[in-house]
């Protein structure tokens, strides 16, 4: 005896229903090709040793190499867009970056970052400036001569 099939047919739909809502969007943004849209840093400008905050906008999943222009290894991530990263840059300068698609997405992004020196107050480690003592100073630490 076959089976109704409209009896496999309701729950299915029900489950697809309940649960359609909160999943679906989230395997389509895993299934859609991605694209990379923008690239943003902040601090702008940024201070040499501080961590900058390196955002890769775009929508879906993606792989992609990201390059921040300072001679550092050009480092591969692979995610859902939009992906944020911290770099640290050794010296002041501009700097070009750029993100670029290698699989799974479409797009390229560049932007660029200027870096500067902390504004550090380093008077308080300055030396004293040398002051010679006076020949009055230098007679009253003689030691007494011995006759």
């Amino acid at each position: 005896m076959i089976p109704n099939p409209h009896r496999l047919l309701v729950p299915l739909v029900l489950i697809w229903v309940i649960a359609g809502a909160s999943v679906l969007p989230a395997l389509a943004a895993l299934a859609a090709p991605g694209q990379i849209t923008g690239l943003s840093v902040s601090p702008f400008p940024a201070q040499v040793h501080n961590p900058v905050n390196v955002t890769v906008d775009g929508n879906g999943s993606c792989t992609f190499s990201l390059n921040f222009g300072d001679g550092s290894t050009p480092v591969r991530r692979t995610g859902l867009l939009s992906f944020q990263q911290t770099h640290t840059y050794a010296r002041s300068g501009t700097y070009w970056l750029h993100a670029k698609a290698i699989s799974g997405c479409s797009g390229q992004a560049e932007s660029t970052i200027e870096v500067q020196f902390s504004t550090v107050d380093f008077h308080h480690l300055a030396p004293k400036p040398y002051q010679p003592e006076s020949s009055t100073q230098l007679r009253s630490r003689r030691a007494p001569l011995e006759r």
